[in-house]
């Protein structure tokens, strides 16, 4: 690599800048995560627990998948073609990561769409899976979407919109 970004910044001053907002946004998202537990743990029984734990491991487990290395790919490749300044590589990269992603995404929420029922009664074995599986339909898509922000901000090392869009997607779930 030719160079790095933001080459002209004193190390220090970098780590210091960006360990800032790593810090101050992990204190800002922590209550979110608490609050979540709270809401849940008081609104259903515990078996509904169980079996909204197992939905959340399922859509993170199909969320993994539905990467496709293209997280890697993008952080890799777009500090290059910023540093070579081919702009027009850095804005496929980035429409063809967005439609490739939410394409698949879109094709896999479907399949939990229909497929819930099916799911809820051989996989989940309760009754209640079926209308968390087509809530948690609608935030696969939208965790895809801020992955895709998120993975854009790491690649350009911008810890601030990065942490941001970490915060606005745990305080979206409360």
């Amino acid at each position: 690599m030719s160079g790095e970004l933001l080459a002209d910044q004193p190390l220090g001053e970098k780590l210091i800048k960006k360990g800032f907002w790593l810090y101050f946004f992990s204190f800002l998202v922590a209550p979110a995560g608490y609050i979540t537990k709270v809401l849940v743990s008081n609104s259903v029984s515990v078996a509904d627990v169980g079996v909204l734990y197992s939905i959340v491991g399922l859509i993170g487990f199909l969320n993994i998948y539905n990467d496709l290395g293209l997280t890697e790919s993008l952080q890799y490749f777009l500090p290059r073609y910023w540093i070579k300044k081919q702009y027009d590589y850095i804005k496929t990269s980035i429409y063809i990561r967005l439609f490739a992603q939410v394409a698949t995404a879109i094709i896999i929420a479907l399949f939990l769409w229909f497929g819930a029922p099916w799911l809820a009664e051989n996989y989940f074995h309760s009754p209640n899976a079926v209308i968390i599986l087509k809530y948690f339909c609608f935030y696969f898509l939208g965790i895809n979407l801020f992955q895709i922000l998120q993975s854009i901000f790491a690649a350009f090392q911008d810890t601030f919109s990065t942490q941001f869009t970490d915060f606005i997607r745990m305080w979206s779930i409360v």
